[in-house]
């Protein structure tokens, strides 16, 4: 029934599934779905952000950026589309205007652990070290073990001068986290050398792979690293 608005959406959100593994007219064929939807619902935003969301998925910043502007036309308080309109300015090298956005969608959407990560990488990015602090630590408290956030915050704890406090968070860290959080294996090679140097007897058949080093030493090596041993100087970032 081409007269009833949640037929065409579900056709759009059928082609939006399959653009990844289809050629240029299978977006266009999610875009022009949403595009009926939004002559029977033409106040709705996430109409306008899922045309966004298909436009990001071909890397059209522009585009998806101009759907993204018309949902928060339409509804100016629409935190989703502010948060994508932040990562697409930060993609554009617009950091004040995705600072703005940012703090636009974590003020809308304040126990958002997304937005609020966002919010405090792109601070973290800008050089505002205080800020950025605030912003994650408020996200941690919302989320305990959201280790993308305690990683920037041992980073700021190092930034601070606090090297052994950072060293410590990001031991525990380790033992926490699985091998595909998107900066493990920068955290790994900073803390190898040191633990290389400081946990006595560790050999290279100890240490193993460099993935699950921290375990390693302590559970086949029996020597646990704590915090008396962690030293005050800085790990090389």
């Amino acid at each position: 029934n081409p007269a009833e608005p949640l037929n065409w959406i579900n056709l759009g959100r059928i082609y939006e599934a399959i653009v990844p593994f289809g050629d240029q007219s299978v977006s266009g064929s999610a875009i022009n779905a949403y595009a009926e939807a939004l002559t029977r619902f033409p106040s709705n935003p996430e109409l306008y952000l899922a045309q966004a969301r298909v436009e990001l998925m071909q890397n059209k910043l522009k585009e998806a950026k101009d759907f993204l502007l018309k949902a928060v036309e339409v509804k100016n308080d629409y935190a989703p589309a502010h948060f994508l309109l932040a990562q697409i300015e930060a993609q554009s090298g617009n950091s004040a205007e995705a600072i703005r956005r940012a703090e636009t969608a974590a003020l809308l959407s304040p126990n958002d652990i997304g937005a609020l990560f966002q919010l405090g990488l792109l601070y973290y990015q800008n050089r505002q070290y205080g800020d950025a602090r605030l912003v994650l630590e408020r996200s941690v408290s919302i989320s305990p073990n959201y280790s993308n956030a305690r990683y920037f915050l041992g980073v700021k704890r190092d930034l601070d001068g606090d090297h052994r406090g950072a060293i410590a968070d990001w031991l525990a860290l380790l033992e926490e986290t699985p091998g595909n959080a998107p900066w493990f294996t920068q955290l790994v090679m900073t803390v190898e050398p040191w633990l290389a140097k400081k946990v006595a007897g560790m050999t290279a058949v100890c240490a193993g792979s460099r993935m699950r080093l921290i375990l390693r030493v302590s559970r086949d090596c029996g020597t646990s690293p704590g915090l008396n041993s962690i030293p005050d100087e800085p790990p090389a970032i």
